[in-house]
């Protein structure tokens, strides 16, 4: 379903990297910053520190607040940055922690299943918030779509198409979960957890 919802979501995005007071409000030391390849075009790497654009300021406080203190117990995660406001995003960016890591899963599948388990099971009492049920951008209207079933008369092209074929009822209970714990999104470093980045928060069974 999750992988359906982003063929049909087709974003791509491209932006302009943020004006320097966005470092010095998160108490960054000013550099050069790096476009993160993978990331949409919308992180930039800023020293020991990831800055990215936020389309949903208030679900990425919401968020960055859950992930400041989620207990790390069989993974890592990049924890978030509060700006001198207190604040976990401005004008439209928020920041986290670099975290090291290779992006390669081919031969790492268990680890990162593993990871993403124990992700979950840390995020098993997190509330609902109502943030999560307002279907603002392409990624959660194409996640409506294939949770609450599909227009029969929708044109989604072949694999999407091909994909639709497998979908079946799923009545298993929801909560807080990493709706793509994908490729690009998992890190891999010797000696370390596995580690989580990029989460997209959705309410959905395990």
């Amino acid at each position: 379903k999750s992988r359906l919802a982003r063929l049909l979501a087709g974003v791509v995005v491209k932006i302009d990297p943020p004006p320097p007071d966005i470092a010095d409000a998160f108490g960054l030391a000013r550099s050069t910053l790096s476009s993160m390849h993978g990331d949409q075009g919308v992180a930039f790497r800023l020293g020991n520190a990831v800055i990215k654009h936020c389309d949903d300021a208030e679900q990425t406080e919401w968020l960055s607040g859950v992930m400041e203190s989620v207990e790390e117990n069989g993974f890592r995660i990049a924890r978030p940055i509060r700006a001198a406001s207190g604040n976990f995003v401005v004008d439209g960016w928020c920041a986290a922690h670099w975290i090291e890591g290779s992006t390669a899963i081919e031969g790492r599948w268990l680890r990162a299943i593993e990871a993403i388990q124990s992700f979950h099971r840390a995020l098993g009492r997190i509330p609902c918030p109502p943030v999560l049920h307002r279907k603002n951008n392409p990624y959660d209207r194409a996640d409506a779509l294939i949770w609450n079933d599909l227009p029969p008369e929708l044109q989604i092209g072949p694999t999407a198409d091909r994909l639709c074929h497998l979908l079946r009822p799923i009545t298993l209970p929801s909560q807080l979960i990493q709706g793509d714990p994908s490729e690009g999104n998992l890190l891999f470093a010797p000696g370390c957890p596995v580690g989580i980045i990029d989460v997209a928060p959705y309410w959905h069974p395990v």
